[in-house]
């Protein structure tokens, strides 16, 4: 059995982020960083694995299919102050809540023909890991991909932003 999810250290790292950071309201990033505390439920089947594109794609699935089943979406946009959205927080709902059910999908495909999907970009598992728009791994989080003992625990909890920013 592995060590438990450091709570403290998600949530730290988390919002020492500047990717969690960039534009979000207060009360959006208090309900990311209450959402902590269900990662270990959420995420137990993930946690231990090493990390690849598959195996990275299928924990950020996981999350996503939470944020879904939970309402989290809406719930967050509803804490939100009205002035500090774009539109109203039932149409932010909707928007965000349509593109985390086509992610799904993007996903899934990434999971299932891995392969191709870095082909079809020319780019190695590495490049899309290294890529700001990819996996945006930090200089550590390559390091440890490159020994080949990255798991999906430890990105939780030195860089959690990877797993919770999804576009």
């Amino acid at each position: 059995m592995s060590a438990p999810l450091d709570l403290k250290k998600v949530r730290d790292a988390l919002a020492g982020d500047p990717a969690f950071d960039a534009g979000m309201p207060e009360q959006a990033k208090a309900m990311y960083l209450e959402l902590v505390d269900v990662l270990p439920a959420v995420l137990k089947d993930h946690l231990g694995r090493k990390v690849a594109l598959p195996s990275l794609i299928e924990a950020k699935l996981a999350l996503v299919e939470h944020l879904l089943e939970t309402g989290f979406i809406g719930k967050m946009f509803a804490a939100v102050p009205e002035d500090a959205l774009p539109v109203p927080a039932e149409e932010m709902t909707e928007l965000v809540t349509g593109a985390h059910k086509q992610l799904r999908g993007v996903f899934m495909n990434m999971i299932h023909d891995t392969a191709n999907f870095l082909a079809s970009y020319g780019v190695s598992e590495r490049q899309m890991l290294a890529n700001p728009k990819g996996g945006a791994f930090n200089a550590a989080s390559l390091a440890a991909y490159d020994a080949g003992t990255l798991t999906i625990r430890e990105l939780l909890e030195t860089q959690p932003a990877v797993i919770f920013i999804n576009g």
